[in-house]
Order: structure tokens, then C-alpha cells, then sequence
């Protein structure tokens, strides 16, 4: 690819950045410099009145009782604070006769105030007035005065002169610092301008660099993205699209990973050729869809389904691919493979039938795992000549096939039922030796106008790995026969047989080290396993049919007890032997029977205790309640039950041989029920070990029970029932009382607690004598009840502080009677604070003076 040149730039981003940050930063700085100079000047002289008018309200704020009292020394001593601030030529307080009481300058106390000469124009501005005037030697003077006012009643006035000329010196001086600082900021503004043009433009003469590498199709060229800003999310944004465009050219020579390894082949090694166009060819197909799908779907959230679903794909796959099929595509629930296409394998009815088998063990062992639609799969096969090729548009194409064989397949998928295969006639030719099928009545294929043979199934042909030395004429690992007549008896009892020219080239395979058909075969007798362990499940379930039918005939026969006998062993063969269950729970109902409705909070022991009066029938109840059940029965149920006191309760008793209901008991914590079954046991049998055994350890899981309750008596009388051979329980029951008495030492504890609580939550709400009424009462050894009382009298103390700054507060407000009542309330919380009974004393003559004043 042609790279050309680009010319660099005449002017540079970052020297235009630059210049224009430089010129808009020295404008605006330099008016909004001169707009802050002129408000400067304003605000300057607003400033110095308000500093004189604070100066006047200190003054006449702590000059209130002085001036009543005639305290001079106090009044100079406010005088000269004010004088000695900068700018202030003059402070004094004139009382109403126009004597001056306090003046910066001593000559003057005691002589007559005289009105100011050549004063300007007077402005009031609240209780301030000020103008301005001239001394003798022509210093311009800024006069501000306030009265002084004790309850609303003038005492005086208070004057102070402020210096014009400090007041222009301190606007100069903010004038040339605003100049300096503008320079100072005009100057690193220009820095900061360079730098970050710089900043800013680096990156982008990065990029121009990975775009020329990009255009010479380096696609994996990046730029530094590791800025935190929008350069950054660029240099990311460009490195991304890098990555597509590797990504997409990876694509365009590869087709992606959206065709089969198969397709993706053909087209590498003949791009254009005749599978681009289409081409006839015999194949099979496999069509597996999930029976009851949509029922199942809707009741369930997505994410459940499609991870459901997914199980399914992932062995129908793995299957298919291991088989040498090609899964064509996924249709909502459905599998779509081929076999022979686009690989031809001479064998693909074979290959396709032995997928469908395999698939459908591999779901049906992976559906214990709790995904109910691995159960639930039906398979149509149909084999014929189809067309494979490459079907759709210039957007979007895909690689499949079409044809008859299709549409049957997909036929005989809807006549599947859950973990069946149906085939066509055509599927079922040259199966001889390796699977096992069965004719079904002839069907109606959509598009065909004669009905199609279909075929069901039923087994592949494989072989037990015991017959195999004998076949091959070599030693396999697995089980070994002693000679061929017992191999050959193995033989015939093993499910069914793989051709014989197909195990004696496994086993040349593996004597040459290819192991890996070595390890196919012992798949297979894993699945010969499985197969054996449902052969003995099948034939415990006859035996006990067995059973049972014999208890069925010795009941006609009035034999009761060996028909409850036969019944039984029915029951212990296969619990859920319907014949036994009905037998137990029909016979007598037809006598006598009754009927109990569930309610809240029912289970069987419960139900056992209501109805017989013990809960050791529970297991009665729970084996004959509606057919023998192991769920807890539901509120509102009506549960069906025989009356013990026919023979039945002696039939239930006799089942369980009585220590076997303790057992089951002893597993259900029932440890009550165990004891009363156990003592029966060992009053007809003293000597039995296993009772005596369940009877001591019942009587130390009650003990347990009682203990971890805080039952602590009925603990102590459970333990001394223990047999000492069984276990010295003497420590135990110390330990018992021991604990007991902590309890009551824990209980002492507990109401020290909840007084002290109580006084806390009083000292919370502001209750502090109640609480500490309530601290008294406790005990003096509780934790933190001596720093409790201790907070309380320091809260008292805090109290009575309070209300002497109330009192300070209503007097610097003139409130005198307020404040002498305050602290009254003080000296009434603490007698002893010295503050409040020296201010009470000066509240109540300065209170006299004012009246004399009035």
C-alpha cells in the first residue's frame, strides 16, 4: 500500500492555542482588574465605616454599666482599646449633659463637649451617624457617633475620628497588589497556555503517526491511551478500531469461527469451487428437538431457560462432532446435524444412528444432574440425497442443506416421544451387526403422497470387555475370565455384541499405541455399568412384586399374618411397591377408618399424637397417609388413616419390630418417643443391648436439649435415669448445676442492668435527679454505676453553668430581671458557684440605680 506524505502544518495547533490563551487571558484579566479597582475604592470606604461603627458598638455595648455607675477608669479603658487600631485619630463618651466622661486625650474628662466646626454633611445609617470635617491643622477627619442606651434610655454618646488619609493609603496599596498579582497571572497563564497546547497536540501527532501505520495495514500499532480524558477515550476509541480491523481481516480470511471446522476446510483448500454452489450428495440427517419446551419455558425466568437449554446444545454437540456429523444449525430448541456432508463417510447412516444412541445416554445420565429437559428429547433420522452448498445473500450467507430428507427428519422428530429415535426405511438399511430397531405403523410425511415405513430404536450392538481376548486372541485390562468357556458364558450375559472384525481391530489399534479406541471401549463399559445397575433395580422390583403377589393370595386365603409377612418384605425390597402400599392401607379401611384434615403447623408426629395418641405412630401415618409419602402433608389435605385399634396397629408394630421405630425415631430427634418404644422393648427384654444402648444415649440427647433451654431441673432429673455403666453423668450434673447457678447470678445481673439502663435513659432525656435515684438502687459493685452517679452530679454542675451564661445573656441584653432569675435557678442547681452569687449582687443594685433613674 502507497503511503503518502503529509506536510506538517504552517502554524502549529499548540503555538495557536497559545497565542489565543495568552491574548483572551491578558484582556480579561486586565478589565476585570480595573472593574475590581474601582469597586475596591467603594467598597474600601464602606469597609473603614463599618470598622468605625464596630468600634462603636463595642464601646457602647460595655459602656452601659460604667456610665452607670460612673466608673471612669473602666470607660478610658474602652477609650483607648478603640484609639490604639490603626486610623483613628480620637475615641470619647460624652454623658446627656454634654460632659465628656472618657477622651483619648486626659485634658479633656470632665470638660464640655463642643459641636464640631466646618462639619460636611451628616448620614445616618442605622444608629450610626458620620460626616466629615477638618481638624485645626487641615488632617480630613471621618467623624462617626452612636448613643449609648440602657433599656431604652440615652446615657450618652460615644464618638470616634478616623484618619481620610489612612483610608486612600490602604486603597493604593490594594491597588498595587490587584496590578501585581494581574501580571503575576497574566505571566503563568502563558505558561500554563504553552504546556497544555503541548499536552494537547502531542497526542494528536500520535495519532497522525498510527494512522499512517494503519494505512500500511499494521494493524496491531497502538497509541498510548493511558490519559484519563477525552485523548485518552480517543487513543482507546483508535486502538479499538484497530483491533476490529485486525479482527475483520482475520475474518475475511478465515470465515470466522460461524462455520464447521469441516466447511471451514473446504473453503481454504477450494475457495469457488463446487461447494460454493451446491452439490448433490447422499447424508443423513439428525433432527433433536425437546419435547414440552414451551410449557417449560414460560413458567421460568430466561436465564434459567437459556442455561437449561444450553446443557443440551453442549452434549448434542459434542456427540454429533465425536460421531464425524456437522451441526448444520440451532433452531430455537432444536438440533440440526448432518452426516456425509460435507465430509463423506461411507458409513453415515451408521455414524448418524450411533450419535442419536449416544446422545440420548449421555442426557439421560446428565439428567439426574437436575435439568428435566436433558429427559425430555426426542431424535427423527431420515437418510437420502440432499444439497449442500452455500445458501443466502450477499449479507448474510450461511453453509447448509436442503432437500426431502430434511422435511422427514423433521417428521419423524414430531413422532418422537421423550428418549426415542425414529428412523426412516431408507435409515435403517445395511444395520445389520450394529443396531437393533423396530417397525412402527407406516406414517403421513408432509409432501409425500405414500405413507413412509418408520422404525423405532431400540439398541446399538456393543460389547461386554470380558468377551474380547477371545475374540482377539490378546489380554485386555478389565475383568479376566479363567477360560473360554466362561468368557463365552460372560459373553452371553452381557447386553448384546459389536461386530466381531470391528473389536479385533480395536485391539490391533492399541497393540500398535493408538489408544485412543482403547478408551472408546471402556465407554463403553462404563455404559455397560449403568446398563447392569438398572438390570438389578429392575430385577429387585420383580422380586418384590413377587412378594407381594404371594401376600395377595395368602390374604384370600385368610392367612393374615403371613400376607402382612410377604407384604412387608414386598416393602423392604421396593418401598414404593403399590401393591403392598394399597394392601396395607385398602384391607383396612374397608373395616375401619379415619379421616383428618391438615392445619396449620401439622406434621406427622403431631397428626400420630392427635389421632392415636402418641407420636410414635408417626411413621404410620407418614407410610399410609394417601399411598405412603415421605412430604410433609399440606394445609387444608384430607389424609385417609386405618384405626390402630384394629389389627393394623399390631401389623405396624410388628413391621418395625419396635427398634426399628426407635431408630427411625432416635434419627428424628425424637428422643421422647424413644424412650417410651425403648422401655417397651427392655420390659419384655431386659437383657436387650441395642434398646439399653438407644435408651441411654436418648436419655443424653434429651439432657443436651433440656440444657441448651435453660431447663436446668428437668436436665439434672433426665441425667440421673442414665445407666452408670453407660456413663458417669456425676461431673455432668455438677456441671448442670453450676451452670444453673451462673444463670441466676446472669438474672441478679439483668436487673442490675435494667436500673442502670433506666437511669440512663432518664440522664438522656434530662432527667438528672430521677436518675440518679435510679443509680442509687443499684448495686455499688456494677460496672460503671460510680462513674454514672459521678456523670450526673457533673451534668447538675454543667446545668447550673448553663443557666449562668443564660443570665450573662439576658443581661448584656438589659433583661435585669431575667438574668437575676437565672441565676437564682443556678445557685438553686449549685449553691456554690461563686460567678452566679457575685452577678446576682450586681444585677440587683444595678436594677436599683436604673430605677432611680427613672
Amino acid at each position: 500500500m502507497k503511503s503518502e506524505t503529509i506536510p506538517s502544518p504552517r502554524i502549529p495547533i499548540w503555538l495557536q492555542l497559545s497565542l489565543a490563551t495568552m491574548v483572551v487571558l491578558a484582556v480579561s484579566i486586565g478589565i476585570l482588574s480595573y472593574v475590581i479597582i474601582e469597586r475596591q475604592r467603594t467598597s474600601l470606604y464602606d469597609h473603614i465605616v463599618k470598622l468605625g461603627s464596630v468600634s462603636l458598638s463595642y464601646v457602647a455595648d460595655n459602656a452601659k454599666v460604667p456610665l452607670l455607675t460612673d466608673d471612669t477608669l473602666t470607660l478610658s479603658t474602652l477609650i483607648n482599646n478603640v484609639a490604639s487600631v490603626d486610623g483613628h485619630f480620637y475615641a470619647m463618651i460624652v454623658d446627656t449633659e454634654d460632659i465628656i466622661k472618657a477622651h483619648t486625650d486626659h485634658e479633656k474628662v470632665d470638660t464640655r463637649f463642643e459641636p464640631f466646626e466646618r462639619a460636611g454633611e451628616r448620614v445616618q445609617q442605622g444608629a450610626v451617624t458620620y460626616f466629615n470635617y477638618r481638624l485645626p491643622d487641615g488632617r480630613p477627619v471621618l467623624n462617626l457617633s452612636m448613643p449609648i442606651l440602657f433599656q431604652e434610655k440615652q446615657l450618652g454618646e460615644v464618638h470616634v475620628g478616623l484618619s481620610v488619609n489612612f483610608i486612600r493609603q490602604l486603597f493604593v496599596d490594594e491597588r498595587a497588589f490587584l496590578v501585581a498579582a494581574t501580571l503575576i497571572i497574566i505571566g503563568l497563564g502563558m505558561i500554563v497556555a504553552v504546556m497544555y497546547s503541548l499536552r494537547f497536540t502531542r497526542p494528536l501527532s500520535a495519532l497522525v503517526q498510527a494512522t499512517s501505520q494503519i494505512a500500511r495495514g499494521n494493524y496491531d500499532f497502538k497509541v498510548d491511551s493511558s490519559r484519563n480524558d477525552e485523548l485518552g477515550r480517543l487513543g482507546q476509541a483508535f486502538n479499538r478500531m484497530g483491533e476490529e480491523l485486525s479482527r475483520q481481516a482475520m475474518i475475511k480470511e478465515s470465515f470466522g469461527k460461524y462455520v464447521g471446522s469441516e466447511v471451514l476446510d473446504l473453503i481454504t483448500r477450494s475457495p469457488g469451487q463446487a461447494w460454493l454452489k451446491g452439490q448433490r450428495s447422499e447424508a443423513s440427517i439428525l433432527f433433536a428437538d425437546i419435547r414440552g419446551f414451551t410449557a417449560y419455558a414460560e413458567g421460568r425466568e430466561p436465564e434459567e431457560v437459556v442455561e437449561k437449554l444450553n446443557d443440551f446444545f453442549a452434549i448434542a454437540t459434542e456427540v454429533i462432532f465425536s460421531h464425524g456429523g456437522y451441526v448444520d444449525k440451532f433452531i430455537g430448541d432444536s438440533v440440526l446435524a448432518v452426516f456425509g456432508i460435507p465430509v463423506a463417510h461411507p458409513n453415515h447412516r451408521e455414524r448418524c444412528i450411533r450419535a442419536a444412541v449416544a446422545m440420548q445416554r449421555q442426557l439421560a445420565r446428565a439428567a439426574g444432574g437436575g435439568n428435566p429437559l436433558l429427559s425430555s428429547v426426542g431424535i427423527g433420522i431420515a437418510s437420502g440425497i440432499v444439497v449442500a452448498g452455500n445458501i443466502g445473500s450477499s449479507v448474510k450467507m450461511e453453509y447448509t442443506v436442503i432437500g426431502d430428507s430434511v422435511n422427514v427428519a423433521s417428521s419423524l422428530n414430531s413422532l418422537a416421544g421423550a428418549g426415542e429415535i425414529i428412523v426412516d426405511s431408507d435409515g435403517t438399511m445395511d444395520l445389520d451387526g450394529f443396531a437393533e430397531v423396530e417397525a412402527l405403523p407406516p406414517q403421513k410425511i408432509k409432501n409425500r403422497e405414500q405413507l413412509v415405513e418408520v422404525f423405532r430404536v431400540v439398541r446399538t450392538l456393543c460389547c461386554l470387555l470380558a468377551v474380547l481376548p477371545i475374540l482377539a486372541g490378546c489380554a485386555v485390562p478389565g475383568p479376566q475370565s479363567g477360560d473360554d468357556a466362561t468368557a463365552a458364558v460372560l459373553a452371553e450375559q452381557s447386553l448384546v455384541l459389536l461386530p466381531a472384525s470391528a473389536q479385533l481391530q480395536a485391539l490391533r489399534d492399541e497393540g500398535s499405541g493408538r489408544y485412543q479406541e482403547a478408551v472408546t471401549y471402556w465407554r463403553q463399559a462404563e455404559i455397560l455399568v449403568d446398563e447392569k445397575i438398572t438390570f438389578l433395580s429392575k430385577q429387585l422390583q420383580e422380586i418384590a412384586a413377587v412378594y407381594a403377589r404371594q401376600g395377595v393370595d395368602l390374604f384370600e386365603r385368610k392367612d393374615g399374618d403371613g400376607a402382612r409377612q410377604a407384604f412387608l418384605e414386598a416393602l423392604r425390597l421396593d418401598p414404593q411397591n403399590q401393591t403392598a402400599l394399597d394392601y396395607l392401607k385398602n384391607r383396612y379401611q374397608a373395616e375401619r377408618t379415619i379421616e383428618y384434615t391438615v392445619g396449620e403447623g401439622d406434621s406427622f408426629a403431631t397428626i400420630a399424637e392427635s389421632v392415636y395418641g402418641s407420636a410414635d405412630y408417626a411413621f404410620a401415618v407418614r407410610l399410609l397417609a394417601n399411598g405412603g409419602r415421605q412430604d410433609e402433608p399440606q394445609v387444608g389435605e384430607i389424609l385417609v388413616l386405618a384405626d390402630l385399634d384394629t389389627l393394623f396397629s399390631k401389623i405396624l408394630l410388628d413391621y418395625s419390630k419396635q427398634i426399628r421405630v426407635a431408630r427411625r425415631l432416635f434419627a428424628d430427634k425424637e428422643y421422647e418417643a424413644v424412650l417410651s418404644v425403648a422401655e417397651s422393648i427392655l420390659s419384655d427384654n431386659p437383657g436387650d443391648e441395642e434398646a439399653s444402648y438407644i435408651l441411654n444415649l436418648s436419655l443424653v440427647r434429651l439432657t443436651e436439649r433440656y440444657w441448651d433451654e435453660e431447663r436446668y431441673d428437668e436436665a439434672i432429673a433426665t441425667l440421673t435415669r442414665v445407666d452408670p455403666a453407660f456413663k458417669n453423668v456425676s461431673p455432668l450434673i455438677e456441671q448442670v448445676r453450676t451452670e444453673q447457678r451462673q444463670k441466676e447470678a446472669r438474672d441478679r445481673l439483668q436487673a442490675n442492668a435494667a436500673l442502670f439502663r433506666r437511669g440512663q435513659e432518664l440522664a438522656a432525656q434530662g432527667g438528672y435527679l430521677e436518675a440518679l435515684a435510679m443509680f442509687l438502687q443499684v448495686d455499688s459493685t456494677h460496672e460503671g454505676i460510680q462513674r454514672a452517679i459521678a456523670d450526673v452530679k457533673q451534668q447538675l454542675a454543667v446545668k447550673a453553668e448553663e443557666q449562668f451564661k443564660h443570665g450573662v445573656k439576658l443581661f448584656v441584653e438589659e433583661d435585669l430581671t431575667g438574668a437575676i432569675a437565672a441565676w437564682e435557678r443556678a445557685l438553686r442547681l449549685d449553691p456554690n458557684h461563686t460567678n452566679a452569687s457575685d452577678s446576682l449582687e450586681k444585677a440587683r443594685r444595678l436594677l436599683q440605680r436604673v430605677k432611680e433613674i427613672n
